[in-house]
């Protein structure tokens, strides 16, 4: 669970969400409400995510 390859692929996620959201349009639905900005709070998100992962298991 707490693999480090695991928390880089997550923030490679999300890096890439941030940086080439575009990409990431092309497979998104149409139906999909305000797709770019979901995409790039998704992103945000992952890196977050990742980080208190990081974070959190440096304080056990």
């Amino acid at each position: 669970m707490n693999d480090p390859t695991d928390l880089n692929a997550s923030n490679g996620a999300g890096i890439a969400y941030l940086a080439m959201p575009e990409n990431v349009l092309l497979i998104t639905p149409a139906w999909v409400p305000f797709a770019r900005e979901l995409i790039i709070a998704n992103g945000v998100i992952e890196i977050a995510a990742s980080l208190a992962l990081v974070i959190r298991t440096r304080l056990r």
